[in-house]
């Protein structure tokens, strides 16, 4: 069995998870590190390396292109089950839903205290700009944010991204279902042109929230992934991976454009074209083998891609706990203390993340994995002919 028939059966494929890994080490440096370097500390890296891992939090960038991969994925291959709604919204909730309430309750439990507390630092950062709880619970989010143009309270900020993924949960199981292939990568192939069209108008006309968070101008990131997931199950994967040599070439040129030539295809085209490398980087793994995968497997990556998402949804509220506690001030690095502090939150938020994946989500997982998607033999062959 090949990885993409892997893949298509639900088999474990070990270098996804490092995928996941790469993507939560994005973030969660860029927030505790290198994102919030005073401009005089000696600890900066280069500008270019920034820009080509960390310009507009790329590890997001890069979880809606798996998550484009993997739900697209999923959702090709059973698009012939007659509970095909039922079990995979069950099954998303089991996944998404556990960690995000528990979010949700510590962030009211911390903002009613916070309500007696003398911290300017509190205030200043997980509490600032504070939107309506319900936007929260409805993942419409992302849109309060791009009107009120701010980022929320950063103790649950970081929920943008979730809001885009659940919108994109909900509407495109019914694009696969009741529209032919050929119609459901036009609709892809669209969204990569209008995303970065969209992004580039919202942010000439109004300001860099306004086009940064709403999900249709970050849909390409998620239409990548779709694109992806379609590829592998084609034929023409052959076709990539005879020219393998020629496309990791074209990757190189487009590392070199993100690192010192982003003025050619401008800051919204830069996006798009990270998100077209991240999409690359997953269909690598199944025309490859060899050092990029031995990576992406490697215990670490996989133990990161494990624990990202809880790790991903605590780090904030824990980065500004213990700068608040330790510096008396919002998170930001200055000198070694902030070093320290910044590395401290990075040990505690991964502790935490662990633990939580551990015994926390991994009993609703379990559930959510009880309920099977069931496919009428008739509608086999005709699955199997969708899909290629």
């Amino acid at each position: 069995m090949n990885d993409a028939e892997r893949v298509k059966t639900g088999k474990h494929l070990p270098e996804l998870d490092g995928i996941r890994g790469a993507a939560v080490l994005m973030v969660v440096l860029l927030h505790t590190l290198f994102g919030i370097m005073a401009p005089e500390s000696q600890f900066q890296i280069p500008k270019p390396l920034f820009g080509l891992i960390f310009r507009g939090a790329g590890g997001v960038d890069l979880f809606f292109v798996l998550s484009g991969f993997l739900i697209g994925g999923i959702l090709v291959d059973h698009r012939g089950a007659d509970n095909y709604f039922k079990v995979f919204w069950i099954r998303r909730a089991a996944r998404i839903l556990p960690v995000y309430l528990l979010l949700m309750v510590t962030y009211v439990f911390a903002s009613h205290i916070g309500q007696t507390v003398e911290a300017p630092w509190f205030h200043a950062f997980l509490m600032v700009d504070q939107l309506p709880i319900w936007s929260y619970l409805t993942f419409t989010q992302n849109y309060f944010m791009a009107f009120e143009n701010t980022g929320g309270a950063r103790w649950v900020g970081i929920t943008w991204s979730l809001a885009v993924e659940e919108q994109f949960y909900l509407i495109f199981p019914f694009v696969v279902f009741f529209l032919p292939k050929k119609s459901v990568m036009k609709i892809a192939l669209a969204f990569l042109i209008l995303a970065p069209i969209l992004r580039s108008y919202l942010w000439a006309h109004y300001s860099f929230y306004v086009g940064y968070f709403p999900t249709p101008a970050r849909a390409d990131g998620l239409m990548f992934g779709v694109v992806a997931a379609y590829l592998i199950r084609s034929p023409k994967l052959r076709w990539f991976a005879d020219r393998r040599v020629l496309l990791d070439i074209i990757a190189g040129v487009a590392i070199v454009t993100l690192m010192w030539g982003v003025q050619w295809v401008g800051e919204s085209g830069a996006y798009s074209l990270r998100s077209a490398l991240f999409a690359y980087a997953i269909v690598r793994i199944f025309i490859t083998d060899g050092v990029y995968r031995k990576i992406l497997r490697s215990r670490f990556m996989v133990f990161m891609g494990l624990i990202s998402y809880s790790f991903y949804m605590y780090h904030q509220a824990v980065n500004g706990l213990l700068h608040g506690y330790f510096l008396n001030q919002v998170p930001r690095v200055e000198n070694w203390a902030g070093v320290a502090v910044g590395t401290s939150v990075l040990l505690v938020s991964a502790g935490l993340a662990t633990l939580s994946t551990r015994y926390f989500e991994k009993p609703f997982r379990d559930l959510g994995k009880r309920f099977k998607y069931r496919r009428p033999a008739a509608r086999e062959a005709s699955a199997v002919a969708y899909a290629q």
